[in-house]
């Protein structure tokens, strides 16, 4: 099995099971999208990059950005937090 994840951490195998958890078994509206902003900011501050994780994130965010539904909506802040986020992880 290939890695999803790719790391300089000290923790690698606790980001991978984050991400895959997060990726199999969680729905991300169970987030609030600082959750979300924060928990891929901790992925790019830790120059990791976990393939799946951002793809669900990023399918996520498209569905949502624009969804007020349930007061269930992403702030500018958050939205500026997950694309450095992103961006920064998919370096590593």
């Amino acid at each position: 099995q290939t890695p999803t994840t790719t790391t300089t951490t000290e923790y690698p195998k606790l980001f991978q099971r984050v991400g895959d958890d997060i990726v199999k078994h969680r729905d991300l509206k169970s987030f609030r999208p600082q959750e979300l902003a924060n928990t891929a900011w901790a992925f790019a501050k830790a120059e990791v990059s976990h393939t799946g994780f951002f793809d669900k994130l990023r399918d996520h965010v498209l569905d949502n950005i624009e969804s007020l539904e349930g007061g269930y909506y992403f702030a500018p802040r958050e939205i500026s937090n997950l694309v450095w986020s992103a961006n920064t992880a998919w370096a590593f």
